[in-house]
């Protein structure tokens, strides 16, 4: 199923990465049952530095 890409711009609103780059690791996560850390070292490979970051500030 596609998505708009009016919609899918505002679905990755104040996000660091393009919504192109979200929805690839995210298909990767879910689609070969990846863990976090899998996705992060793929997408590494492309060129792309993803870090954990705490959800709650100062934590």
């Amino acid at each position: 199923m596609r998505h708009h890409p009016l919609m899918k711009a505002s679905l990755y609103r104040r996000h660091r990465f393009p919504a192109e780059i979200i929805s690839h690791g995210v298909w990767l996560y879910f689609r070969f049952n990846l863990s976090y850390r899998d996705v992060e070292e793929m997408m590494s490979v492309r060129g792309l530095l993803l870090r954990m970051r705490p959800s709650v500030p100062g934590a």
